[in-house]
């Protein structure tokens, strides 16, 4: 494991803004996914996934793809304002939850290629970000 790496994740605890991890490709995904399960981190699939924990300390992370949803772009923008506020779309009604800061933490983990085509701009959202050796 690589130790920048770790202490960059030990460091996003407790942050009140999500973290960013960019990678060069899927590989370098899948090393950062498996650092990140060692570490005791989730994987969510989706932001019901995240709104369902975020009101615990937790520790989660997502990997966003090309194509990757809305809700969860709304979701990193709001998660800093102390209120998250989702539509859900299979309970057809707005689910509003207040994120716990200490001892929680958010990942996403994300490849260069994604951050370049996307139409959200996550880069100017998110906290701290790490691109490294990885």
């Amino acid at each position: 494991m690589n130790s920048d790496l770790i202490k960059f994740i030990e460091y996003s605890i407790s942050q009140k803004e999500i973290s960013l991890i960019i990678t060069k490709d899927e590989k370098e995904i899948q090393r950062v996914v498996k650092t990140l399960m060692e570490l005791g981190y989730h994987q969510a699939i989706n932001v019901s996934d995240m709104i369902k924990i975020v009101s615990q300390p937790s520790k989660i992370f997502i990997t966003l793809e090309d194509d990757f949803s809305k809700d969860i772009y709304d979701f990193i923008v709001q998660y800093p304002t102390g209120q998250v506020e989702i539509y859900d779309k299979v309970k057809l009604k707005s689910q509003t939850v207040t994120p716990v800061y200490k001892d929680a933490s958010i990942v996403v983990v994300v490849d260069e290629e994604t951050i370049k085509k996307t139409k959200f701009p996550i880069l100017e959202k998110v906290g701290l970000t790490y691109r490294g050796n990885l």
